[in-house]
């Protein structure tokens, strides 16, 4: 499961958690997130994908820039 939050996506599958926490270095913007559901094919030679999403990230960079994604991989603590 992919759940869209307010700094990045929360990734779910078999009872385990991994937060991905998603900003532009040196930027207080948020890029733009989306969620998409790529799971159903799109051409009839196509199969069935079920339960994958894409993640799409979109940055505003003007032109002849550059920008930094900052991806940070966190996953659910189990209690000890």
């Amino acid at each position: 499961k992919v759940t869209k939050q307010r700094y990045g996506i929360l990734l779910e599958q078999n009872g385990k958690k991994l937060m991905l926490n998603i900003s532009i270095a040196g930027s207080n913007e948020l890029p733009v997130i989306e969620i998409e559901d790529v799971s159903k094919a799109k051409n009839l030679q196509d199969s069935h994908n079920p339960g994958v999403s894409r993640i799409n990230i979109k940055l505003k960079t003007p032109a002849q820039s550059k920008s930094i994604l900052k991806v940070i991989a966190v996953p659910e603590r189990t209690g000890n």
